[in-house]
């Protein structure tokens, strides 16, 4: 959790405020670190946000867009990856 959470934070790029959408039962334990974690990211405004939909993960959102850092949406990505691959192989004659 706390790698995807990072990768999410760290592809916001310079936004000054953020909302941090995760499984409710992660609200508390997000709040509680909060301070350090607007501390490791120049202390930017952070919103914690329950989300019955995400099981694991996070979804970031900025003023001018969104990082969906789910594991549902890291699974979805790597499964269109292979689909790709198999179609490039097919392509080629490769079975």
């Amino acid at each position: 959790m706390e790698r995807r959470k990072q990768q999410g934070i760290e592809a916001i790029g310079d936004a000054r405020k953020f909302s941090l959408h995760v499984n409710p039962q992660l609200v508390a334990l997000l709040e509680g670190g909060k301070e350090k974690l607007q501390g490791q990211y120049s202390n930017r405004s952070i919103e914690v946000i329950g989300d019955e939909s995400i099981s694991e993960g996070a979804v970031v959102e900025t003023p001018t867009g969104h990082v969906d850092a789910t594991l549902d949406a890291q699974i979805t990505n790597i499964a269109r990856a292979i689909g790709e691959a198999r179609n490039r192989l097919g392509e080629r004659g490769v079975q």
